[in-house]
């Protein structure tokens, strides 16, 4: 009765992509509720159910085409993220953060970008895999991706272990300012790498247009989202106009070749910037849509995930995540030394840093559908993907060792009761 069941559904699924992005994400829902019970990462639920559909499994069963429309939904829903990595920046917290908070983050996404796209281009020539231009293309987006983190998975072991000083304070500040950063960093080198706008001029100043106009673009879509929404109050009909504002913002960006993520990010600033007292109003009805975001990102992470490329692409995976994990210690070490910093912040500074998340998975996405990648999107995601979940697991427990490491760590809280 069961398999007959799971026939119909494939009879009925198959060549309807709609139905089968349905399916993916109730599957998606419900692996996610079940690992959280027994008090795992919801977002491992996610990948799990994506990689059930993905090409080598069920993908083909279901009719779960990848081509032509995933691109769009990732993008709007990478929009959404970044309007609301721009607005969790305030000009009052970059005013308090201070100097060790802008070089510590400054220092480690530079660290990560530099080590994993020197160590990945390295392993690649010395195995011989792809030593071309597209091999260091992959190395080069690879080391602009390693740049993201989790702040969630850090701000989680500071609450649980009660950590107060120096280091955790520090810590608070660059999580918060670090997708920022790691955002920049991933338009610059894609800029440069992939091309666009770029390289149809061929020269430096079309990549400063890309940077700049993004600019200038978000911030004219924060100033007119606020004048065409000043009058309304229903959080709904706010939704609404937030949604077609980053969607009018991404779409314009792409016309006029400036970078989507960055405009929509510096929109989110900007606005947060000019409507500092109604903050709720214009964030909570994003808010409400990260999850969803989330689940889109992950669950077709997963599903564009090869399994039969897991044990090829094992030696690269292992060199992102240890030279992801040593260039945010390097670079966090180096930069927080020349400020000034006392000695055991700098030193374990970098360890605290290693979680990554869904802007990761996102930016990984993104890359993959450049034309640029075409041939090697997919393992592209791949290895993003397993080295995230890797990230996830041991992140904590190096979180936790550096704030040993450094005396600042209270009394755990005890679990709460269900």
């Amino acid at each position: 009765m069961h398999r007959r069941a799971l026939l119909l559904t494939i009879d009925v699924v198959t060549g309807h992509p709609v139905l089968a992005l349905g399916l993916l994400l109730v599957s998606g829902l419900l692996l996610g509720t079940l690992i959280a019970r027994i008090g795992g990462p919801r977002m491992l639920g996610y990948v799990v159910a994506g990689i059930v559909f993905s090409p080598d499994l069920l993908g083909p069963r279901v009719g779960l085409v990848l081509d032509g429309w995933t691109d769009i939904l990732v993008t709007a829903m990478l929009g959404l993220i970044a309007y609301l990595i721009g607005g969790s920046i305030t000009v009052d917290q970059m005013r308090r953060v201070g100097k060790l908070v802008l070089a510590g983050a400054a220092g480690e996404v530079t660290g990560a970008v530099v080590v994993v796209a020197l160590g990945l281009w390295g392993l690649i020539v010395l195995t011989g895999s792809q030593a071309d231009a597209t091999g260091f293309k992959m190395a080069a987006m690879l080391g602009a991706i390693a740049a993201a983190t989790d702040p969630a998975a850090t701000v989680a072991v500071l609450h649980q272990y009660r950590a107060r000083g120096v280091f955790s304070q520090t810590l608070l500040g660059v999580v918060a300012v670090d997708d920022a950063f790691g955002l920049i960093a991933y338009t610059l080198i894609a800029t440069a790498v992939l091309g666009g706008g770029a390289s149809e001029a061929g020269g430096p100043l079309m990549a400063l247009w890309e940077i700049l106009g993004a600019v200038l673009l978000g911030a004219s879509s924060a100033v007119l989202a606020g004048f065409a929404g000043a009058k309304l109050t229903q959080r709904d009909l706010v939704q609404v106009l937030l949604i077609g504002a980053i969607l009018l913002a991404l779409g314009a960006s792409e016309r006029v070749h400036v970078s989507p993520l960055l405009a929509v990010m510096v929109f989110g600033f900007t606005l947060r910037a000019i409507h500092r007292r109604d903050g709720e109003k214009w964030f909570a009805p994003i808010e409400s849509l990260e999850e969803l975001a989330i689940a889109v990102l992950f669950t077709l992470a997963g599903a564009h995930f090869l399994v039969g490329e897991l044990l090829p692409l094992g030696p690269i995976v292992l060199a992102y995540v240890a030279c992801r994990a040593a260039g945010k210690m390097l670079g966090a070490g180096v930069s927080l030394t020349a400020v000034g910093a006392p000695r055991r912040v700098a030193r374990w500074f970098g360890m605290g840093l290693v979680p990554q998340g869904g802007v990761a998975i996102g930016l990984a996405m993104a890359a993959s559908a450049a034309p640029a990648l075409e041939s090697i999107g997919h393992r592209l995601v791949t290895v993003v993907l397993i080295a995230t979940v890797l990230n996830e697991l041991i992140g904590p427990i190096l979180t936790r060792l550096a704030l040993q490491r450094v005396g600042e760590i209270g009394d755990k809280r005890p679990r709460s009761r269900p």
